[in-house]
């Protein structure tokens, strides 16, 4: 237990050497909220009827979670996997005492808790600037996310392991995000996109 404890130390603190994993999970998804929030987040939802009594900032923290997934998985996941793989830290760890599968759970359990850090703070500002409501159940809620989160993960991990070098899984992870991104409806909505992209 003391093995996996000082490893999930290391992967953290490895984390929060790389500013821009952390501007991507944390920052990235707050200047959105502000940004977007700020334009129309306060304009009631019209166009569909089970969120009448909501306004738009409501339905745009749901996509930015899903935004910080996906960047959790697509970008942050491959591009740290395939440089340990590509520098041989992980050749390295087969000579220690420590499994291949406690890395990886210190690992995972790392991006995990960074991706849920950037969810809570995306909340909170949702909240405090713009009274964002809830109109669901947290512990379904949660066990979406969770399940979400664990897949697309393994997507993320699986262009690390066909990636040849990090700069390959880094294209690679961003050819699946970006339009994943962009047409999903999370960051333009599909109201305005022409009929041919919807």
């Amino acid at each position: 237990m003391r093995g996996i404890t000082q490893l999930v130390l290391v992967q953290f603190k490895l984390f929060y050497r790389e500013p821009v994993a952390l501007i991507m999970t944390l920052g990235h998804p707050v200047l959105l909220i502000l940004l977007f929030g700020s334009m129309f987040g306060g304009q009631d939802i019209e166009n569909i009827e089970e969120l009448r009594d909501f306004k738009v900032v409501d339905a745009m923290v749901p996509a930015y979670t899903a935004i910080i997934i996906a960047i959790t998985a697509f970008a942050l996941i491959p591009a740290s996997v395939a440089l340990a793989k590509e520098t041989r830290v992980l050749r390295h760890f087969q000579a220690s005492p420590i499994r291949s599968i406690t890395y990886f759970t210190a690992e995972v359990f790392m991006f995990f808790s960074m991706t849920l850090a950037g969810m809570v703070l995306l909340v909170l500002v949702g909240i405090v600037v713009y009274g964002l409501r809830f109109g669901g159940f947290w512990p379904s809620v949660f066990a979406g996310v969770a399940l979400s989160t664990f897949a697309l993960f393994a997507v993320g991990y699986v262009v690390a392991a066909v990636s040849p070098t990090a700069r390959a899984a880094t294209a690679i992870g961003m050819f699946l995000m970006l339009p994943q991104i962009f047409l999903s409806g999370a960051t333009i909505p599909m109201e305005v996109m022409p009929e041919g992209i919807r």
